[in-house]
């Protein structure tokens, strides 16, 4: 416990909690006036059970883990639990960068977990200096969030702290708070797009990916990881195609109405006996090289004259257009593989083509 005096001449007290250092004021001007305040209210006393109880929780994890194991260690063990219970190898890496983030910044390597209070984590979801959006702190703490269901699991700490921190949107700028709306493509745009492609070639690709993919993410709303996957037993029904969306975990069946779209299909060629696109197949799945996919497509929109769209756009253009045909709600949730209707209204544009 420390006093300090302030600027205007009144003592504050400094002292540890569970939840991290709390500054009080003792609302007293003389430094034998603020000992007494102190004394009375018993804060050394409660700064030392809050250390205690901290050890207890330190010397508790210990027993139950069997081990004394630093944050640092911990993450490294909750990385190869999610690369082996997770789907996603770009949701692997995306968490496990975040978190080594948060690590290496607040210096809590060498730190046992369950000594981190809530305010190592405030701190750093909340650090004014960041240019972070709303949505990207929310994520940084969500991803918190789960590391400490993990270790909470595994007996490395008694309690999440990341459950007493929120995002302090209030501090943020507009411009932080919104987030960037998706929007669709008109029918001169996306007629421009598909010349585009289908004059576009990329050495080392499959022949005319862009100008298969462009047209499935228009006209079934399939995501770019999606089509990148998709196996050639997807389209073992004539006239019909069945997809297992990996964002979500669930299929999607979809008829093959668009002529369009069923002859872009019939020119892929049988480069590999399972997957349509292999050369994409194995882009997608690196997440260090992922990212080359979107980049391709803005150069192709820059070739169509298009600005400010990415290839999740066609997705909404598809469920756009299916609301201005009269489609249900229900029916393009189900087509776009989501399974709250929330989530699909965000997909629809009014007024827009």
């Amino acid at each position: 416990m420390k006093l300090e005096k302030s600027d205007r001449g009144v003592y504050h007290a400094s002292y540890w909690t569970p939840f991290g250092t709390k500054t009080t004021s003792t609302k007293a001007h003389s430094k034998e006036e603020a000992q007494k305040v102190v004394k009375a209210s018993k804060i050394e006393q409660i700064e030392q059970a809050a250390k205690a109880g901290a050890l207890t929780q330190s010397a508790i994890s210990q027993i139950l883990s069997g081990k004394q194991v630093t944050t640092s260690q911990a993450a490294q063990e909750w990385t190869k639990w999610l690369e082996l219970n997770s789907g996603s190898r770009f949701t692997v890496s995306s968490y496990a960068t975040t978190l080594n983030a948060w690590i290496q910044d607040m210096e809590l390597s060498s730190v046992m977990p369950s000594m981190i209070t809530a305010e190592h984590i405030s701190k750093w979801i909340n650090n004014r200096r960041s240019a972070a959006k709303l949505s990207t702190r929310r994520m940084w703490l969500s991803v918190i969030r789960e590391f400490y269901k993990f270790l909470t699991g595994i007996g490395y700490a008694l309690a999440n702290p990341s459950l007493l921190v929120t995002v302090h949107w209030q501090n943020l700028s507009h411009e932080q708070k919104e987030t960037k709306e998706k929007e669709v493509f008109s029918d001169i745009e996306f007629n421009r797009l598909v010349d585009a492609a289908d004059n576009w070639q990329i050495q080392s690709h499959t022949e005319n990916f862009w100008g298969v993919a462009v047209r499935l993410g228009r006209y079934l709303g399939l995501r770019l990881g999606d089509i990148c996957n998709l196996e050639w037993v997807a389209l073992k029904k004539p006239g019909y195609i069945k997809v297992w969306t990996r964002k979500r975990n669930v299929d999607v069946y979809l008829p093959l109405d668009e002529l369009a779209v069923s002859m872009a299909i019939a020119m892929i060629p049988r480069d590999d006996p399972k997957y349509c696109f292999p050369i994409e197949r194995y882009i997608t799945n690196e997440p260090k090289d992922r990212h080359r996919l979107s980049k391709y497509f803005q150069r192709l929109c820059e070739m169509a004259g298009i600005e400010g769209k990415s290839f999740h756009c066609l997705r909404h253009t598809y469920a756009t257009e299916c609301a201005r045909k009269g489609k249900s709600m229900p029916h393009i949730a189900a087509d776009l593989g989501h399974r709250h209707l929330t989530t699909t209204e965000q997909y629809i544009h009014t007024g827009k083509e």
